[in-house]
């Protein structure tokens, strides 16, 4: 039966470590690229928006005879806001879905190097004593002395 050595013990805790923060990085990674996309969106939609209330503003103020939801463009935006917003619900539950695997690995893995025995044996373990108390001293006040006048 082979024992480990102390460098066979530290090779396997970094190479742990490293997998661990390596493992970390990626998700954070695709986690942070989700998040950019869905910001994207969002701000896709928020031009949408801006050319429908152009639209919008043209129609009232040339056409007001013209209903606006009869219009092609106003009709073609108004779908593509509908689709980018089904985009955005998905995006959305995918990165919430992956927040949640992140947490639940990050707390597996903390638990697991919560459970390392690092418990000194009480019987083993030199006594502490406890620190000694300061010796407090009271000073008199002395008041100067006034010679007095003859």
């Amino acid at each position: 039966m082979a024992t480990k050595t102390l460098w066979d013990e530290i090779k396997t805790n970094l190479k742990e470590g490293f997998d661990f923060t390596v493992s970390k990085a990626e998700e954070l990674t695709k986690m942070g690229t989700l998040k950019l996309e869905i910001l994207g969106i969002k701000r896709k939609i928020e031009k949408v928006f801006t050319e429908i209330g152009g639209i919008s503003y043209d129609y009232t103020t040339k056409n007001s005879k013209v209903s606006l939801t009869e219009t092609e463009s106003f009709v073609k935006l108004v779908a593509k806001v509908n689709k980018l917003k089904n985009e955005l619900e998905e995006k959305e539950t995918e990165f919430a879905q992956m927040n949640v695997e992140v947490k639940t690995k990050t707390t597996k893995k903390a638990q697991d190097i919560v459970d390392v025995d690092f418990v000194e044996n009480p019987k083993s373990a030199p006594k502490r004593k406890a620190p000694a108390k300061k010796k407090t001293t009271v000073r008199k006040k002395v008041e100067p002395e006034i010679p007095k006048e003859s």
